[in-house]
């Protein structure tokens, strides 16, 4: 029995790692072992759609939205992260996704309401206030929360310079109240 030569549909590109597998703008993968696409399925908890490629006993985990920003965008530089400008993560195709920071990736996912019911629920002026005249540590109590989320929500509202502004800000009222108390001890 002959085998009949697949046809590779309109518009997909060969993925290079693998070269069994062809994606396509919208992130569908064509498989030539199966003789067709693969399930859009989301992975869970993170809410991404995600598979695993085999080819000749070789294995590659990918999430699709950075395979196709790889194929379809450029690229990744270094230190960036790919991000559903509309928030929605199973929306892959390439005009809704572009490389971020770190930083910038999660000021989006606050803005657009998708980071923890915390992120929402603490009003940004008053935490601005609390966070710039007081440690991590206390606003973490203050809230009721983990210090990494303080840090989290502090990258979101400043900048890096204000930041290490506030910081040296708070090192050294921190140090001038030491000094002051030592002062008054002798």
């Amino acid at each position: 029995m002959k085998r009949s030569k697949i046809k590779i549909p309109k518009g997909f590109i060969q993925i290079k790692e693998m070269p069994n597998y062809y994606i396509n703008e919208y992130g569908k993968i064509f498989s030539l072992n199966k003789r067709g696409f693969l399930n859009q399925t989301v992975s869970q908890p993170c809410g991404y759609i995600r598979h695993t490629l085999y080819d000749n006993w070789k294995t590659m985990p990918i999430r699709v939205h950075s395979l196709v920003a790889q194929y379809f965008i450029g690229p990744r530089p270094e230190g960036y992260q790919v991000n559903h400008i509309d928030g929605n993560k199973t929306n892959n195709h390439y005009s809704n996704l572009e490389y971020v920071t770190p930083m910038q990736n999660i000021r989006h996912s606050v803005e657009t309401g998708l980071k923890a019911s915390w992120f929402k629920d603490v009003d940004s002026e008053e935490f601005k206030k609390i966070y710039s005249k007081h440690s991590i540590s206390y606003v973490a109590n203050y809230y009721g929360i983990k210090n990494t989320h303080v840090a989290r929500k502090a990258a979101a509202l400043f900048t890096r310079e204000e930041r290490k502004f506030l910081q040296y800000k708070k090192q050294k009222e921190s140090f001038n109240e030491r000094k002051h108390a030592n002062d008054i001890k002798l």
